[in-house]
């Protein structure tokens, strides 16, 4: 039975269905209209036009005068400076002068105290509409340290870090031997940590008062100069179990002397026996 054949009409009207028809197209996905390009359009000019409008906004507020920091420094307010020399902190500023408040950086100009080797911690805030505010805190020493190599006496705080000498603060400060000039900071850190955990054991029944100079050299055995009854007696005191050795030395010192004589040299590192060397020539008088 013969299949009808269709017209030339309808043959036509397939042909624009299948043109048509979404597996017939090479993109199967969507296609943009003139008005969705439009908004795209509009939206990037938007977008440009509020950047400009802030860059002129931010220009106006860099030259706006309320803002500006006088030439002479009289905005520049700097607090905890007990001990140096406040210019060192105020020349960091020099290049704000006369420049808008706005344009301080106060993260870099952290970074630039901090730079100062006696500056421990610093904070930089900004006081509007045209001040800035500074406090720092000083490196405080711990010790005296006469550097090997014939250096000058310094000073040295809890970070390991050198400071040259000062009277004021470096008055009756221990001394702390057994660091070089060419030590690096991690080993003064080091040595200044076995020293303080020295000096707080040493806090017991205030014999800390008593040490004239702690030498840390050896990590493993640190030797205290202490005086006593009006001599100099070294202390060998290992690195640990520090406290315990203080008060060992304490309670038994004056039984030793009794029977044995004054003392120049006591070794507390050992457990059930104390090795101690006499003073017989009385050359530890001070």
């Amino acid at each position: 039975m013969k299949q009808p054949v269709n017209s030339k009409a309808e043959t036509a009207e397939i042909s624009r269905a299948r043109r048509g028809s979404p597996a017939a197209s090479a993109d199967s996905g969507p296609q943009p209209g003139g008005a969705h390009k439009r908004a795209v359009l509009l939206s990037g000019c938007l977008l440009a036009v509020l950047a400009v409008s802030w860059w002129h906004a931010q220009e106006a507020l860099l030259r706006a005068g309320v803002f500006q920091l006088s030439p002479d420094g009289s905005w520049l307010t700097v607090d905890g400076v007990e001990t140096r020399d406040e210019s060192e902190v105020a020349a960091v500023f020099e290049p704000d002068h006369g420049q808008s408040l706005a344009s301080v950086d106060v993260s870099e100009r952290r970074q630039q105290l901090l730079a100062i080797h006696w500056v421990r911690e610093a904070r930089v805030s900004k006081v509007w509409p045209n001040a800035v505010r500074v406090v720092v805190r000083e490196r405080a020493p711990v010790a005296l340290v006469p550097l090997a190599g014939g250096e000058a006496v310094r000073m040295i705080d809890a970070d390991g870090v050198l400071l040259e000498y000062r009277s004021a603060g470096g008055d009756g400060l221990p001394v702390m031997t057994g660091i070089d000039a060419e030590m690096d900071l991690r080993a003064r850190q080091d040595r200044v940590k076995l020293f303080m955990a020295v000096m707080d054991a040493c806090s017991v029944q205030r014999f800390s008062e008593r040490v004239s100079e702690i030498n840390v050299a050896d990590l493993e055995n640190a030797l205290v100069l202490a005086k006593y009854e009006g001599r100099l007696v070294r202390l060998e005191m290992g690195n640990d179990h520090l406290r315990h050795r203080v008060e060992m030395f304490l309670s038994g010192v004056d039984s030793w002397q009794s029977a044995l004589g004054p003392l120049k040299s006591v070794n507390l590192r050992l457990e059930g026996q104390i090795p101690v060397v006499l003073d017989l020539g009385g050359d530890r008088q001070s």
